[in-house]
């Protein structure tokens, strides 16, 4: 078979550092398109040779890995204000427009920071396997792996701002609202759960523990599967300062929420006591418009 005059001159001239991209040499030169290249389809054999790297006679996409250009810096930032994602208390940082809620390119630049670990304004495949799974969505381990793949539009190995997009599936997840924004209030719920879940019946447990100190399980009075998160030396009890470190760590999640009852609902109820609220009685009372003891949208 001859080969054409204009293939003939790429050969001449090609080496393995030529081949920029690896998928699109080898459909190129798959003739028989069986997924491998032969000296048969590449006739240029010194050249098979030097980009045949396993030595197995063939050239496939694993005779390119070495090949593939190193990451390195675009320089394309973002087009908001770069800021560093440093755990869920920082999300406000994001909120650029300071709408309570986390849309668009602020969402964009949210798991672009995230993902780009070495910070050098690309995300490679070993950084979208290392993405974690967004609280409170239903997705496996490495699940930004695919769409990183997808989003690299160009084949070089790596994404950069203009192909980083937030996949529909996190958006799903977090999205409660259906409206194309994640707010506050949706994601501190999410926290909440993540970190184990609101106390039912908060108060009557506060005031259990107070008087006894420490509470086995059957003496529990909150959620039963509660227990074990909060018993976090595993010894069966769960102490006053186990439960005081919880609804610390439960008041922290809830504290990014805009909404009042969603900050300080502790018990997941919909409306917030006395003691979930922790402040001054006097104040309470003036937010407790009906004074049923309690503070309810319906107070507002």
């Amino acid at each position: 078979m001859k080969i054409p005059i204009v293939a003939a001159c790429v050969l001449a001239t090609l080496s393995a550092q030529d081949v920029k991209n690896p998928k699109a040499f080898l459909e190129r030169w798959d003739l028989n398109k069986n997924g491998e290249v032969t000296s048969d389809e590449f006739k240029d054999l010194a050249r098979f040779r030097e980009l045949d790297k396993n030595k197995d006679g063939k050239l496939t996409a694993a005779d390119f890995v070495v090949a593939a250009p190193a990451k390195k810096p675009t320089g394309e930032k973002p087009t908001l204000p770069l800021v560093k994602y440093e755990g869920f208390r920082s999300l406000p940082r994001f909120d650029v427009d300071r709408d309570g809620a986390l849309s668009g390119d602020e969402l964009r630049l949210l798991l672009f920071v995230s993902a780009d670990r070495d910070e050098d304004l690309v995300v490679t495949e070993a950084e979208a396997e290392r993405v974690p799974v967004p609280f409170g969505a239903d997705l496996r381990p490495g699940w930004f792996t695919r769409e990183w793949r997808t989003m690299d539009r160009n084949d070089d190995g790596v994404v950069t701002w203009s192909e980083i997009k937030v996949p529909t599936a996190a958006l799903g997840a977090l999205d409660r609202g259906r409206d194309g924004k994640i707010g506050f209030d949706e994601l501190v719920k999410s926290q909440a759960a993540h970190v184990g879940g609101w106390i039912p019946k908060y108060a009557e447990q506060s005031a259990a523990l107070a008087k006894a100190q420490s509470v086995k399980k059957a003496n529990w009075i909150s959620d039963p599967r509660l227990f074990g998160v909060v018993d976090a030396n595993d010894d069966g009890t769960v102490s006053v300062t186990e439960f005081d470190r919880y609804v610390r760590t439960l008041r922290d999640a809830l504290a990014l929420a805009s909404d009042f009852i969603t900050r300080f609902d502790l018990d997941g109820d919909g409306r917030v006591s006395l003691p979930e609220w922790g402040g001054a009685e006097g104040m309470f009372g003036r937010l407790d418009r009906d004074g049923d003891g309690f503070v309810t949208p319906q107070d507002r």
